[in-house]
């Protein structure tokens, strides 16, 4: 070996460079496996990225269920809000009606079993 290719072989490794690699880059045409090495890598990858897009489409799903579960809900808990809003409208106005101001639900509902 020249002093030359140890030097420059030296300066490789040092860039971290191995042999095989700086090989390569001076040759004209890479070795016929080199290219199935790099289909293989490639293959390995896109079958990574693969499986993390369905890992993701599947979670998507699940969190769009989860959100029409959820919107059905809060419709109905909106109408059972505004049901209720009416029905404390309501008592308010009979409270008024009847001059029972000031006085709570529990107390209303009492004199209402004491009536005769």
């Amino acid at each position: 070996m020249k002093s030359t290719d140890i030097a420059s072989e030296n300066k490789n490794k040092s860039e971290g460079m191995t042999k095989e690699a700086y090989e390569l880059l001076v040759k004209e045409t890479p070795p016929s496996t080199y290219w199935k090495e790099v289909a293989e890598e490639q293959r390995k990858a896109l079958d990574n990225v693969l499986q993390e897009n369905e890992k993701l489409h599947k979670a998507i799903e699940a969190k769009d269920e989860e959100i029409s579960k959820l919107q059905i809900e809060n419709e109905e808990l909106q109408g059972l809000a505004a049901g209720v809003q009416l029905a404390e409208n309501r008592l308010a106005v009979t409270q008024g009606r009847h001059g029972w101001r000031g006085r709570t639900v529990g107390v209303l509902a009492a004199s209402i079993k004491s009536a005769p």
